[in-house]
C-alpha cells in the first residue's frame, strides 16, 4: 500500500540549516502535526549551494549537510515519531563543476570516458567537437592576454585553471604539453601520452599518471615556461575535449543541453538504462533501508521521455513509496492518468486558491488602472513577444541545434530556405500553449493531439507567407499517427523539441512576462494565469471534485523555494481587489505626487511608471506589519528589485545590467519611505491590508488543509510569510519562537486556549494566530486520515446576501463528516476596511445542509461550541461568531 502523509514540510537544506540543526527542530514538527519531512536535494552539491539542485554526486550525502551517522539518527527519530521522509531528486541535470567528477573524468578522457554518454551533448557534435566550457568573463583571447588561463599540476594531474576553477587537462593534450620538455624523462612521458591517443583503456592511463606522478617537480617547471608561452599554452588548450569560451557566446550557440538557459547546469541522458541505473543506484539504497518513503522528481518537462522514467521509477521504488512530479499545469491541463504516480508538487492548486482570493468584480477598475502606468500590449501578444525574445536572444543555440537535428534525421525532405525553416520551428515553438506536449509513441493521446491542434493553428497565423511550407511539413512531422516513413526520426526529433518548448515557456512566461505584466502582481505566480482576474466559486468547487477524483493524493502547495511571493504577501495585494476603487483613487495620488522622487536616466524618468506600479503592489506586500522598516529590509528590497528589473528585461537584464537605472529604482523607493507624506498615505492602507490579507490568509490556510490533496508547510509558514522571491525565501526561519508558541497552545486548558485564540485574533502583528490554526487543522488530519485520504468533496450551497463571498464544503467518509466554511473577501462581507465581519454583518447568509445525508448535529474545532441544524441551515454569523473561520465535525447521523 502507497505511503500516504496527512501533511508534508517542507525544508531547504544546506550549509546553512544542516542536519544538527534539523534533529532539534523534529520534535517540534511532530507536535504541529506533520507526518513527513520533505527534503530539498540531500546530495552532494556545488559548494556553497543554498538550494540542492547542483548536484555534483547523487551517490554521496552532501557533507556541507551532514554525514551518513547524522542521517541515520534522523531517520530513526522520525521512525520513533512515526514520521516519514518525501525526498526532491533531480533526474535531468547536474552541476557543471570541477567537482562533479563524472564530468571531469569525461573532460580528460573524451569519449573513452565510462561516462561520456552520461551527458546530453546536442546530437551532432558528439565526439567531433569539443564540449563548450562556458564559464569565462571575456573572449578567450583576452583572458589568455591577461594571463588569467593556466595550467597547474596538482595531486596527480595537471588542470586548466581559471580562477577558482579547476579543469583536468585533456589526456591527448598531454603529448603537447610534454613537446615543450628539456628533461630526458620527458621522452618516455612523451611515448606513453602518444600512445593514449591510440588506446584510452584504463590501465594506459593508470601507467601515464603515475608516471607524470614521479616527474611532479619538473613538469612543475614545464608549466612554469608554457604558462608564459601564450602560442604554446593557446595550441595545449585547443587539443582538448572542451572549449573554454565566453559565457556569452551561448546566448547563440550551445553543444549541450542544459536546464533553462542556465550554463552551469549541465543536462543528462537519464533516458539510457546505464545512466538511469547509475544516477538511482544510491537513492535505491536508501529507499531499500527504509531512509525515504516518496521521492518528488524535479523538473520532469526536461526529459527526453517523462513517461517512460517513470515506469522505471516505479519499479526501482516500488509500488509503495509516495511519487510526485514537479510539473506546471496550465489553464485545463491535466497530469496523463497512466502515469504511475500520487500527484504534483501542487503548483495547479496554489494557482487556482490565490486566485479564488481576487474579487473577479474588481476587474475593470484594475485594468483601467494599469493602463494608467502601462503600455505594455495585450496579454497574448506580450507573452508571444517575451518568449520570441529568449529564443532569439538567449537560446539561438537550441533553436539551431534543433535544425541541425532535423537536417541530420533526414527529415528535411521539401525545398525550403534555411531562413524559411528557422522561421517555421520558431513560430512552432513560440506557439505551444503549455509546457510541452508528451510523445512517447504513435499513435499519440488525444490530449496531445488536441495541443498540437492548437499549437499549429496559431503559428499558422504568426508565420510569414513564405515559411508556411516549411510549418505545413513540421506539421506532417507532428502527424500523430504513424505513417511508416521515418516514424523513428520523427519521434527523436518531437522528443528533442519538447525538451526544449518546456524551458522556452518557463524563460518567457514565468521569468519575464511576470516581472513586466503587474495589472495584480499577485496573479504572478508559478503555474498562476495572471491573464485571468479571479477564480469563480462554481469553477473551483468542480477543480476540486476533479482533484478528489483523479489525484486524491497530490500535493495541495501555497508556497515553494521557486514561488515569487510569500503566500501571505500575496493575500496582502489579493486584498485590494475588496477595495479597488480606493485604491485606484490612492494609487493615482501616488504617482503624481511621487514624480519628482525619479531620476533621469537616458532622457526618460526612472522608475518608468510600470516598474513605479510594481513598487508600490511590492512595498505594500513585504512591509512589516509592525509598521516600521529597518535597513535589513531595504537590503532585501534592494536586492529583490535587482532581481525582478533583470528577470523583466525591460529596463535592465543579466547579460548587460543597467546599473543607472537600477540604482534610481532603489533610490526612489527611500526616497518614497522618507517622505513624510507619503507614509502618512502608504502607513493606514498598509496596515488595513496587512490586517485583511491575514483574515485571508487563514481562510487559505483553512482550505488547503482540508481541499482534496496533502496539505504542505513551507519551512516557516505557520506564521506570516512575507517573503520575496529566492534567495530571500530561503531566510533562516525561528523555530524557537514558533516552539515556544506551539508549547502555549499544547499546554492550554480550554478557557485558557480561548482567551489566547482570543488575544492573538486582536494582536496581529506576530501573526501566530496563523500557527494556531496550522496546528489545528494538522491536529485534526491525524485524528481522521482516512476522511481526508479517501473522503469525498461535496460544495455545500450557500445562501443570503453574502452567498458568493465565502467557500463551504464537506468531506465525507463512511461516518465521518467535515465541514468547512472559509470567508474569501472579509471586508466587503464588514463594509469596510478596518475589521472583520461581525455576526450580524453576515445579516441572513446561510448553509443549506442536507439532513438525509449529513449529521443534524456539528462541533466546532476550534471554539468548541455545538451547531444543531435549524431545519435545513446552519447561519454562518453564528458559526463564525468566534473565529473568522470554521471547520466542524458531524456527528451521528
Amino acid at each position: 500500500m502507497v505511503y500516504t502523509p496527512t501533511a508534508t514540510y517542507r525544508l531547504q537544506l544546506s550549509h546553512e540549516f544542516n542536519f544538527s540543526q534539523l534533529e532539534k527542530i523534529i520534535p517540534y514538527l511532530g507536535r504541529l502535526g506533520i507526518s513527513t519531512l520533505y527534503f530539498a536535494p540531500v546530495f552532494t552539491a556545488r559548494e556553497g549551494s543554498t538550494h540542492g539542485y547542483d548536484v555534483t554526486d547523487p551517490h554521496q550525502l552532501n557533507p556541507a549537510i551532514g554525514d551518513t551517522e547524522q542521517w541515520k539518527r534522523i531517520h530513526q527519530l522520525l521512525q520513533e515519531k512515526g514520521m516519514g521522509c518525501l525526498q526532491d531528486i533531480v533526474p535531468n541535470h547536474m552541476a557543471y563543476d570541477s567537482r562533479n567528477r563524472w564530468l571531469m573524468d569525461v573532460l580528460e578522457k573524451g569519449p573513452n570516458s565510462p561516462y561520456f554518454n552520461h551527458f546530453d551533448l546536442w546530437n551532432d557534435i558528439r565526439g567531433e567537437e569539443p564540449f563548450m566550457t562556458p564559464f569565462l568573463g571575456d573572449t578567450l583571447e583576452n583572458c589568455l592576454k591577461n594571463k588569467e588561463i593556466k595550467i597547474l599540476f596538482q595531486g596527480t594531474r595537471c588542470y586548466v585553471s581559471y580562477y577558482d576553477n579547476l579543469y583536468p587537462l585533456s589526456l591527448p593534450a598531454y603529448s603537447l604539453l610534454l613537446e615543450n620538455a628539456e628533461w630526458h624523462e620527458a621522452e618516455q612521458l612523451q611515448l606513453l601520452a602518444k600512445d593514449l591517443q591510440k588506446n584510452g583503456a584504463p590501465a594506459k592511463v593508470q601507467d601515464f599518471i603515475a608516471s607524470l606522478e614521479k616527474s611532479a617537480a619538473t613538469v612543475q617547471n614545464l608549466l612554469e615556461k608554457v604558462n608564459n608561452d601564450p602560442a604554446a599554452l593557446k595550441k595545449i588548450l585547443d587539443a582538448q575535449y572542451y572549449r573554454l569560451c565566453w559565457w556569452k557566446e551561448t546566448e547563440k550557440k550551445i553543444n549541450y543541453r542544459r536546464f533553462f538557459t542556465v550554463n552551469d547546469l549541465i543536462c543528462l541522458n537519464i533516458q539510457l538504462p546505464e545512466v538511469f541505473n547509475d544516477y538511482h543506484r544510491h537513492i535505491k539504497e536508501l529507499i531499500e533501508k527504509g531512509y525515504i518513503q516518496g521521492l518528488r522528481v524535479d523538473h520532469i518537462d526536461g526529459l527526453y521521455n517523462p513517461a517512460k522514467y517513470l515506469e522505471d521509477l516505479r519499479k526501482l521504488a516500488g509500488p509503495d513509496v509516495y511519487l510526485l512530479i514537479e510539473k506546471i499545469l496550465e489553464q485545463e491541463e491535466t497530469i496523463d492518468a497512466d502515469w504511475p504516480i500520487e500527484g504534483t508538487t501542487g503548483y495547479d492548486f496554489l494557482s487556482q486558491l490565490n486566485a479564488l482570493f481576487v474579487y473577479p468584480a474588481a476587474e475593470p477598475t484594475f485594468t483601467q488602472l494599469y493602463k494608467s502606468f502601462s503600455t505594455e500590449q495585450e496579454w497574448e501578444e506580450l507573452v508571444w513577444n517575451n518568449k520570441k525574445l529568449i529564443l532569439q536572444h538567449r537560446m539561438k543555440g537550441e533553436l539551431h541545434n534543433l535544425l541541425s537535428l532535423y537536417h541530420q534525421l533526414g527529415l528535411h525532405t521539401i525545398k525550403i530556405s534555411k531562413e524559411e525553416a528557422e522561421e517555421a520551428l520558431s513560430c512552432l515553438l513560440l506557439s505551444f500553449p503549455v509546457y510541452r506536449t508528451y510523445f512517447s509513441n504513435f499513435p499519440v493521446t488525444e490530449t496531445d493531439k488536441k495541443v498540437l491542434e492548437r499549437t499549429f493553428a496559431k503559428a499558422e497565423k504568426k508565420v510569414s507567407e513564405a515559411a508556411k511550407p516549411a510549418l505545413r511539413h513540421l506539421k506532417e512531422i507532428f502527424s500523430p499517427e504513424a505513417t511508416g516513413n521515418k516514424d523513428e526520426e520523427r519521434l527523436r526529433f518531437i522528443r528533442r523539441v519538447q525538451q526544449i518548448s518546456g524551458p522556452l515557456e518557463a524563460k518567457g512566461l514565468e521569468d519575464t512576462t511576470f516581472y513586466i505584466y503587474n495589472r495584480l502582481a499577485s496573479l504572478n505566480e508559478v503555474g498562476g494565469q495572471p491573464q485571468h482576474f479571479g477564480l469563480e466559486l462554481s469553477l473551483f468547487h468542480q477543480k476540486m471534485k476533479e482533484r478528489q477524483e483523479n489525484l486524491p493524493l497530490t500535493l495541495n502547495s501555497t508556497a515553494t523555494h521557486d514561488t515569487k511571493r510569500g503566500e501571505d504577501a500575496r493575500q496582502r495585494l489579493n486584498a485590494l481587489t475588496e477595495i479597488a476603487e480606493y485604491w485606484q483613487k490612492t494609487a493615482l495620488e501616488w504617482h503624481q505626487q511621487n514624480q519628482q522622487k525619479k531620476r533621469n536616466i537616458d532622457g526618460k524618468a526612472a522608475p518608468e511608471p510600470n516598474d513605479e506600479y510594481f513598487i508600490y503592489q511590492s512595498l505594500l506586500a513585504f512591509y512589516p506589519a509592525e509598521g516600521e522598516h529597518d535597513q535589513r529590509f531595504l537590503d532585501r528590497m534592494d536586492q529583490y528589485l535587482e532581481k525582478a528589473l533583470r528577470e523583466g528585461k525591460r529596463n535592465s537584464n543579466w547579460s548587460s545590467p543597467n546599473t543607472a537605472y537600477e540604482e534610481a529604482c532603489r533610490n526612489f523607493i527611500r526616497a518614497l519611505l522618507g517622505d513624510t507624506t507619503f507614509m502618512n498615505s502608504f502607513l493606514p492602507l498598509s496596515g488595513i491590508l496587512a490586517r485583511t490579507g491575514l483574515y485571508k490568509s487563514l481562510s487559505q490556510v483553512l482550505i488547503k488543509m482540508f481541499a482534496p490533496g496533502i496539505p504542505d508547510v513551507y519551512q516557516g509558514t505557520e506564521l506570516p510569510d512575507l517573503s520575496m522571491v529566492d534567495p530571500d525565501n530561503r531566510r533562516a526561519v525561528n523555530y524557537t519562537v514558533r516552539d515556544q508558541f506551539l508549547q502555549q497552545i499544547l499546554e492550554a486548558g480550554e478557557q485558557e486556549e480561548k482567551e489566547l485564540r482570543t488575544a492573538k485574533l486582536k494582536e496581529l502583528t506576530d501573526g501566530k494566530i496563523k500557527l494556531y490554526l496550522t496546528h489545528k487543522c494538522l491536529q485534526f488530519r491525524q485524528q481522521h486520515p482516512d476522511l481526508f485520504a479517501k473522503g469525498t468533496y461535496h460544495p455545500v450551497q450557500v445562501e443570503g446576501k453574502h452567498k458568493d463571498k465565502v467557500l463551504a464544503f464537506t468531506r465525507t467518509f463512511e461516518e465521518q463528516y467535515c465541514l468547512v466554511l472559509a470567508p474569501l473577501y472579509p471586508s466587503l462581507v464588514a463594509g469596510g476596511m478596518t475589521y472583520f465581519p461581525t455576526r450580524n454583518d453576515w445579516e441572513d447568509t446561510r448553509l443549506l445542509l442536507n439532513p438525509a445525508e449529513l449529521p443534524k448535529q456539528w462541533k466546532n474545532s476550534i471554539s468548541g461550541k455545538t451547531h444543531q441544524l435549524n431545519d435545513e441551515y446552519l447561519t454562518i454569523g453564528e458559526l463564525l461568531s468566534d473565529f473568522p473561520v470554521a471547520f466542524l465535525k458531524g456527528g451521528a447521523k
